[in-house]
């Protein structure tokens, strides 16, 4: 019997990189109110943002703390801007800020590298009076709008979850906040507060004349509580930033 040998070849098609998840369309254009308040809202398919500077951008966009951000232009912190931006079609927030990351490299050319850092933190928990929220459902999507002056804070939320709420502090605090709280759903509430010291970062920073800390206004308006704790946490250090050409 004769036998033939046999060649066995196996094809690989070729894997073509996958084109970064963008807007249909995206509009960045400065904002010169200079009156402290910013707005966030989503919803299926746009983002709708006020007021908001590019560490605010970075911070929705690779979901990090304001503390996880190193380095940067002065501006990137002072300078403020309207962002309003539609996807091609439906998309959950998760790739709205997907598309948003794709945005900032494009039209500010952001560029950065990841460290890893131990930061002294907080865990978010119950205060022993206990929580004051009630859940409501949760339909329309997340919102959250804040003003302030030099004697009070003003905090208005739609449909918080504790981890999203938990998000909030750790930027307001600039040090990483873990929720602990076990409470699942999302709620209405508000929050006011004297402006503190964010580099104190203790909660006996009191400042007695003008009204409660946060620390405090957690506690009294809705029965939550910060515990002081070590985490470890991921940084963005920006190595490049700059600023958008009108459109």
């Amino acid at each position: 019997m004769i036998r033939i040998p046999v060649a066995i070849v196996f094809l690989t098609a070729p894997v073509w990189a996958q084109p970064a998840p963008a807007f249909d369309a995206a509009s960045i254009k400065p904002n010169k109110s200079n009156d402290g308040n910013s707005s966030w809202h989503t919803r299926t398919g746009s983002i709708d943002m006020r007021n908001v500077s590019l560490r605010d951008l970075i911070e929705a966009a690779f979901h990090v703390k304001r503390y996880q951000i190193s380095g940067g232009p002065g501006w990137m912190e002072s300078d403020r801007f309207d962002v309003v931006a539609r996807a091609p079609g439906p998309a959950s927030d998760k790739e709205l800020m997907a598309m948003l990351q794709t945005l900032l490299a494009d039209r500010f050319q952001l560029a950065f590298h990841k460290e890893s850092k131990l930061f002294p933190g907080y865990a978010l928990v119950v205060a022993k009076k206990g929580f004051k929220l009630t859940a409501v459902e949760d339909v329309g999507g997340h919102s959250t709008n804040s003003q302030s002056d030099n004697k009070r804070v003003h905090l208005a939320v739609q449909r918080s979850s504790m981890p999203r709420l938990a998000e909030w502090l750790a930027n307001r605090l600039r040090a990483p906040v873990e929720d602990e709280t076990g409470i699942p759903g999302v709620f209405n509430f508000e929050l006011e507060w004297a402006p503190e010291n964010p580099q104190a970062q203790k909660p006996e920073a009191e400042l007695a004349e003008t009204g409660p800390s946060l620390f405090t206004a957690l506690q009294e308006q809705l029965g939550l509580r910060l515990e002081g704790r070590k985490v470890p946490a991921e940084v963005l250090v920006i190595d490049r930033a700059e600023l958008p050409s009108e459109n």
